[in-house]
């Protein structure tokens, strides 16, 4: 904004042009920024929503097709596998599985013989105590002869099947105790080890017989203590509590097993013609899990789901491949980003380019952003001040300063829907303002319809159409900025005295007295017939015996 004043003075200089023309010149500088910032409305393109909805229309029932197969297919996918066991059933139900099953038996027997089998947990608990050391010590069950049947207060014993070896598991509760409980079938005696780990403390019996009892206070982790245990042929009950001050609290065991369920095991040491009906079912179910008869049909199953599953990602992938439906609201960010992006670079931009002036009201020192955006607030215009910058400098005739006891114009106090116009128009009734406000708002108010930037407005913000109308000089009434400039260039030997005042009064270093008048007068009648122009009032304010007789 600074530059574009300077540079139309640099043209009236070095072009030697009448000075009238720093005021309503027939041209002007602009930078690809200042031509946005007077003829523009300075606001990025708004986003076409109806345009953009119409355009979604069709991409929008693409993408409802494409979801329709997805969740077809899906559907096709989650049937299929649902109906698996039952496909794998009665394929059972049609072959003889009797031969099979009883190979594995056998062969599972005689691996019995030399091992262990572990059937499910079973958990109650947690017991609470007053800290760590009494529910350690404390006995809340029979520990040495366990009941799975027996209550304790409104806790019971529980399966806890998902309670897999080698895993870490939390329990909940502190300063408590929490019993696991689980039988050991092994085929022979023999020793074993258990791996332990607790949070905190624990003891561990075998068939009734503490064989571990470690008080401490710790985190959990895997493999902490190894002890070793002697197990009887056949059943075995072990019994594990683990006991917790505060903070985390759990368990992990393992031992060596064959992995088969416990009811499994169980049934199988029953002889084939004296097991139920419950034992057959359970040995048949599980022998299906796993008979290699039934291989061929697992394998056409799962290559069925798998293609399913290809099918459905298929679907998914081209829905991904579709074109999206724009949000306006994402279209309109872009292009707010885009114009603010274009603003700062046109901001940045350090090019002017001299243009012929198309709109009068534009152009020369007085309707130049910069002058109109210095003399303002931060709120709204101050018509006073650029009255007052008019008279100082355009006419060189500054006013008096304001008397000390008139209060400031207060705008809160007055209604919200009237102009600035209206609002000064009581602030001039007091009659120690009135003389210099009509000599002052004329001016200031001649500028109203450019804004605190310079920008050009029609209304208020509040609605109200602005009223820039007014006299210069009692003798040139004018209704908008343009007659304003043009009453000012028909007053050119009155600006042109006030700016050989200033050009004098910078030669010489010095305020001007009332004999200086006289030098100003002689200056102006001398370039008065070569229309005031700027080298000719600088030439002749060096030839002045004023500037020749200088200390």
């Amino acid at each position: 904004m600074l530059i574009e004043p300077l540079l139309l003075f640099d043209a009236v200089f070095v072009e030697n042009r009448p000075i009238t023309e720093l005021v309503m010149p027939a041209f002007s500088y602009r930078s690809d920024f200042l031509k946005d910032w007077y003829a523009s409305d300075l606001k990025p393109q708004q986003a076409d929503r109806k345009k953009i909805a119409e355009e979604n229309k069709p991409i929008e029932a693409k993408r409802r097709a494409a979801e329709e197969e997805i969740n077809s297919a899906k559907t096709e996918l989650e049937d299929y596998t649902k109906s698996i066991p039952e496909i794998i059933r009665k394929t059972a139900d049609s072959l003889d599985l009797a031969a099979g099953q009883a190979r594995w038996e056998a062969a599972q027997l005689e691996a019995l013989a030399n091992n262990v089998a572990l059937s499910p947990w079973q958990r109650i608990g947690p017991f609470g105590e007053g800290d760590l050391k009494k529910a350690h010590d404390r006995a809340f069950i029979n520990e040495t002869e366990v009941d799975l049947k027996k209550t304790h207060g409104n806790l019971k014993w529980e399966p806890a099947g998902n309670l897999e070896d080698g895993k870490q598991h939390q329990l909940t509760g502190a300063n408590c105790s929490t019993y696991l409980f689980r039988t050991i079938h092994s085929g022979i005696a023999q020793e074993r080890e258990l791996s332990i780990g607790s949070d905190d403390s624990f003891k561990i019996w075998i068939n009734g017989k503490l064989v571990a009892d470690k008080y401490i206070t710790r985190g959990l982790a895997p493999d902490q203590d190894k002890v070793k245990v002697r197990l009887a042929k056949g059943e075995n009950k072990l019994l594990f509590k683990v006991s917790n001050g505060g903070g985390g609290y759990g368990f992990y065991f393992k031992t060596e097993a064959i992995p088969l369920p416990g009811d499994v095991v169980t049934a199988m040491k029953v002889e084939s013609a004296k097991r139920s009906e419950e034992q057959q079912a359970t040995l048949a179910k599980y022998y299906h899990s796993l008979a290699g008869e039934l291989e061929p049909i697992r394998r056409e199953t799962e290559a069925k789901r798998q293609d399913l599953a290809k099918r459905l990602n298929e679907k998914q992938d081209a829905l991904n491949k579709l074109p999206k439906p724009r949000n306006p609201d994402d279209v309109q960010n872009e292009l707010n980003r885009r114009f603010d992006d274009e603003m700062r670079g046109k901001m940045r931009g350090n090019e002017f380019v001299r243009v012929a002036s198309e709109n009068p009201r534009y152009g020369g020192v007085i309707t130049s952003a910069a002058m109109l955006s210095m003399n303002n607030g931060t709120h709204r215009t101050h018509p006073i001040a650029r009255g007052a910058w008019v008279i100082e400098v355009i006419f060189n005739d500054p006013p008096p300063p304001p008397p000390n006891d008139v209060p400031p114009l207060n705008e809160d106090a007055a209604e919200e829907h009237l102009t600035i116009r209206e609002k000064f128009a009581r602030h001039r009734e007091n009659p120690d303002c009135a003389g210099c406000h009509s000599r002052l708002d004329p001016l200031g108010f001649a500028l109203e319809n450019f804004d605190i930037t310079g920008r050009w407005r029609d209304k208020y913000p509040n609605g109200r159409d602005v009223d820039a109308t007014g006299t210069l000089l009692r003798k040139y009434p004018f209704k908008d900025v343009v007659k304003f400039k043009e009453s000012i260039v028909a007053e050119d030997k009155r600006f042109a005295k006030a700016f050989t005042a200033h050009l004098l009064r910078f030669a010489l270093a010095r305020e001007l007295t009332p004999a200086d008048t006289l030098v100003v007068d002689k200056i102006v009648n001398r370039t008065e017939a070569d229309q005031f122009r700027l080298k000719s009032l600088i030439a002749e304010v060096i030839r002045s015996d004023r500037f020749r007789q200088v200390d």
